[in-house]
């Protein structure tokens, strides 16, 4: 099985990364609500803290887009982290199978 390139899993997961907050934020503006499980894919929605008292001001939206962006950045590298797991271990089974070793 061949495996993607990098650097198409790290667009991939930047654009995720990208569009699970803007989706959550989307979600919330419709329904008023925002189901647990949607900050699992938000892990760094802590930083909306920041803005608490302050949300129509124009560093409340720096915080919201530095906090979209660190989450872009923490997809990124966990899907090259399971993308280099992927590689060596893709490796290591074509070394099993023509009799090298890696």
């Amino acid at each position: 099985m061949k495996l993607p390139s990098l650097k198409r899993v790290s667009l991939v997961a930047g654009a995720l990364g990208t569009l699970a907050p803007i989706a959550i934020v989307v979600i919330q503006a419709l329904a008023r609500s925002v189901p647990d499980i949607a900050l699992y894919f938000w892990p760094t929605w802590g930083l909306l803290m920041a803005t608490d008292g302050h949300e129509r001001e124009f560093s409340s939206y720096l915080i919201m887009a530095a906090s979209v962006v660190a989450n872009a950045a923490i997809y990124v590298l966990v899907f090259a982290l399971v993308w280099g797991v992927a590689w060596v271990i893709r490796a290591w089974r074509a070394s099993l199978r023509d009799g090298t070793t890696i």
